[in-house]
């Protein structure tokens, strides 16, 4: 199982710490956040630095969105810096969110346009569930397991499976979290990302590990041997790593006792 560390494109501070704990062997690939307008400064510190790469796409926070047809110009602008990304660091997925307040339809008639334009990010594309309402009580496109599945299906692109957001939608729309989860593991999740949570919540947390409420071993256990997993919990501190450190070493002991 490869385990991941989540940073943003902006994040120079954590590069050292980053190499310090990877040659410790703490985790094994960085999954990197593109900010949008961040390449020219800061995409030449992550080369070369002797870690692998996922890539995150910008989403709605970003104002990227492709759920709505009057974004098309803007998400253009942003696939052609997230490819500078890709051409610089090999990734081996890219990571995108379906969009919010617009349609399904729309998520999928502009990435099947962008997979045309830009075939050597969409060929690592993995599209994330989200959770059903967004930050700003707006409604999410690919919370649904059956809609995610057709977006999924008429793109041809592959699935990080958000955990979080998953129990999320759950209890937005009075499911059984564990329920939900096993529909969307029907769709062979590349990419899991964990944390804790409260599952009475309609929005995630990214809590430290232990400190909500999720069945970690049961979330842990549903997540296959051979599978990356990004721990994507809330740093502390921009001088060091050592809280994602700790996250690290309880999500193995969930790991062990769960398979032991």
């Amino acid at each position: 199982m490869r385990i991941g560390l989540k940073l943003w494109s902006t994040d120079e501070w954590y590069v050292q710490p980053a190499q310090e704990l990877f040659k410790k062997k703490v985790f094994d690939y960085i999954e990197l956040f593109t900010e949008p307008n961040s390449f020219k400064h800061y995409g030449s510190q992550w080369k070369d630095i002797g870690i692998p790469f996922v890539l995150h796409a910008p989403h709605s926070m970003q104002d990227f969105n492709l759920s709505l047809q009057d974004h098309q110009c803007k998400n253009k602008t942003y696939c052609e810096e997230i490819q500078l990304y890709v051409k610089l660091l090999h990734p081996d997925f890219v990571i995108f969110h379906p969009g919010i307040i617009g349609t399904a339809q729309e998520t999928v008639r502009q990435i099947n346009l962008l997979k045309i334009e830009f075939p050597d990010i969409f060929k690592k594309a993995l599209l994330e569930n989200k959770p059903k309402i967004g930050l700003n009580h707006e409604r999410c496109i690919g919370a649904d397991p059956e809609e995610l599945k057709e977006i999924i299906e008429q793109t041809q692109t592959g699935f990080c499976l958000d955990f979080g957001h998953a129990i999320c939608y759950a209890a937005s729309e009075g499911l059984d979290y564990q329920a939900a989860i096993n529909r969307f593991l029907q769709y062979s999740p590349s990419i899991f990302h964990l944390y804790d949570g409260l599952t009475t919540s309609f929005n995630d947390g990214h809590m430290h590990l232990g400190t909500g409420n999720f069945d970690l071993s049961w979330l842990v256990e549903n997540i296959p041997h051979k599978a990356s997993v990004t721990i994507e919990t809330i740093k502390n501190s921009k001088t060091g790593l050592k809280d994602f450190e700790i996250d690290v070493a309880a999500f193995r002991k969930i790991r062990y006792f769960t398979l032991s």
